[in-house]
C-alpha cells in the first residue's frame, strides 16, 4: 500500500517561508526556502558566513511558523549566544542543539522526530553543521587496533550518498527542510578537464570539490555558495558607504550599546536552483560579528541603487518623488534618520517599496556574470590573463595570504 502522501494532486504546492532577507528573497530571485524534504546547503570558504546564514534562516523560520528548530552540531564547535544573535529563539522547547558525530545517531533520531509523516512531525525543520564532520562510525576497539585511520577512497562519499537516501523521503512525507553547511576541498586535477578548471573555473566547472562526493551536489535542491568580498571598520566620509553604515568609531546602533561598527561583506552566489526560474544570480549580504545578518544595510544600499534615495541641492527624498515616505532639508538629516537612528517608519515602507523595485526590474540584472577568465575557458574570445575580483582562485587567495604575512 503507498503512503497517502506519495501521490501529488496538479494543484500542489510547497509549503514556504520568507528569509527576512531582502538578498536572498529578492535579489537572489528565491521567493522565499521551501519545505517538503527540500535539501539546501551552502558552503564555501572559512569565514564566509556558511554557518551565519543558515542560523538566519532558521530564525526567520521560526518567526513565520512557531515552530522549533534542531540543529546537529556536528562540528561541536557552536557558541549558542551567537544562535540567538541571528535571529534563533533562546526558548528551550524552540531551539535544540545537539552535538554528535555519529551518523547512525543522527539518522535514527532525525527519522524519530519526523515521525511517519502521517501525524504531524515533533520537528521539521534541520540544520546540519556540516558534512565535513559526518564520517563513518569509528569505535575505541577500532582506535585500539590502529584501524581508525584505514579507509576506502570514497568511504564518506558512500555514507552520506545512502544518509540522504534514506532521510530525504522521510522529511518530504513530513513537509520538512534539510539544510546543511558543506566545505570546500581543493582538487588534485588527475586530467585535462580538471587541470582546466583549476585555471578557469566556472559556475558550471568549479575548481574546487566537495565533501560527501557528487551527492552532495545532485541532492540539494538549493546549492548556495558564500565567498568573503570585504571588511569594513566605517563608513567612509564619501560614496555610497554613507548610506550603509555609521562612519568608523561613530554612534551605537539600536541592537546593542557599545558595539563597534566592523561589518563583514560576504558575496553569495546561487550555484543550484530548482524551485523556480531564478537561475544564477549573485550579490552580496553584510554580517556583523556578534550579530548575524544586517539586512536593513542591504535595504538601504538597494534603495538607492533604485533611486528611491534622492539627494538634491535643497533636500533629500526618500521613496518616489511623487509619493514620498519622508524629505529632509539635508543629507545628513537623512543619514542621520535611515542609519544612526534606523526609524522603521521610514525603513518599512521603503523596503516595501524596493521589493517592488527589484520585481520589476530586469530579471538579469544581478545574473551571474562570467568573467573574462571564463569566456576565455569556452573559447569565445582570445585568452587573457587576469585574476577574478570576485571569487578569486586558490593560487590568487595563497598569494595575498602571503602579501599579508610578510606585511
Amino acid at each position: 500500500k503507498e503512503h497517502p502522501k506519495s501521490v501529488l494532486g496538479n494543484d500542489h504546492k510547497e509549503r514556504t517561508f520568507s528569509s527576512r532577507s531582502i538578498v536572498i528573497d529578492e535579489v537572489l530571485g528565491l521567493r522565499g526556502i521551501p519545505m517538503w524534504g527540500r535539501m539546501l546547503q551552502v558552503h564555501g570558504e572559512e569565514h564566509s558566513g556558511k554557518s551565519t546564514l543558515l542560523y538566519h534562516l532558521g530564525g526567520a523560520y521560526q518567526h513565520a511558523t512557531g515552530r522549533p528548530v534542531w540543529i546537529w552540531d556536528i562540528e561541536g564547535q557552536l557558541d549558542a549566544r551567537y544562535l540567538w544573535q541571528c535571529g534563533l529563539n533562546p526558548d528551550k522547547t524552540m531551539t535544540y542543539l545537539r552535538q554528535t558525530e555519529d551518523v547512525d545517531e543522527i539518522l535514527k533520531h532525525t527519522v524519530d522526530l519526523l515521525g511517519d509523516g502521517i501525524e504531524e512531525p515533533m520537528c521539521d525543520y534541520f540544520i546540519f553543521d556540516s558534512v565535513a564532520c559526518m564520517i563513518p562510525t569509528v569505535t575505541d576497539k577500532d582506535i585500539a587496533k590502529k584501524e581508525a585511520l584505514k579507509h576506502q577512497v570514497g568511504d564518506q562519499a558512500k555514507m552520506f550518498k545512502r544518509f540522504m537516501q534514506l532521510l530525504q523521503p522521510r522529511a518530504r512525507r513530513a513537509d520538512a527542510a534539510i539544510h546543511f553547511v558543506n566545505q570546500q576541498s581543493s582538487i588534485i586535477p588527475s586530467n585535462q578537464k580538471e587541470q582546466q578548471a583549476m585555471k578557469y573555473a566556472t559556475v558550471t566547472n568549479w575548481n574546487y570539490t566537495l565533501t560527501g562526493g557528487k551527492a552532495a551536489r545532485y541532492f540539494p535542491s538549493i546549492m548556495l555558495m558564500t565567498a568573503k568580498a570585504k571588511a569594513f571598520e566605517g563608513a567612509g566620509k564619501k560614496g555610497e558607504e554613507i548610506w550603509l553604515f555609521p562612519q568608523q568609531g561613530e554612534g551605537n546602533d539600536k541592537i546593542g550599546v557599545g558595539r563597534s561598527w566592523d561589518v563583514n561583506k560576504s558575496q553569495v552566489r546561487v550555484l543550484k536552483n530548482k524551485i523556480n526560474s531564478g537561475g544564477y544570480r549573485e550579490h552580496h549580504i553584510y554580517i556583523r560579528p556578534g550579530g548575524g545578518i544586517d539586512d536593513w544595510i542591504s535595504v538601504r544600499e538597494l534603495a538607492d541603487h533604485y533611486d528611491l534615495i534622492k539627494c538634491g541641492s535643497k533636500q533629500t527624498i526618500i521613496g518616489k518623488a511623487e509619493a514620498p515616505i519622508a524629505t529632509f532639508k539635508s543629507k545628513a538629516e537623512a543619514v542621520q534618520a535611515l542609519v544612526y537612528e534606523q526609524r522603521m517608519d521610514i525603513l518599512e515602507p521603503l523596503r516595501a517599496l524596493t521589493v517592488d523595485a527589484i520585481r520589476a526590474d530586469d530579471p538579469r540584472t544581478f545574473a551571474y556574470e562570467r568573467s573574462q577568465q571564463d569566456i576565455a575557458a569556452a573559447s569565445e574570445s582570445d585568452p587573457i590573463s587576469g585574476p577574478d575580483l570576485e571569487f578569486e582562485s586558490d593560487e590568487d587567495l595563497s598569494a595575498d595570504a602571503a602579501t599579508d604575512y610578510e606585511g
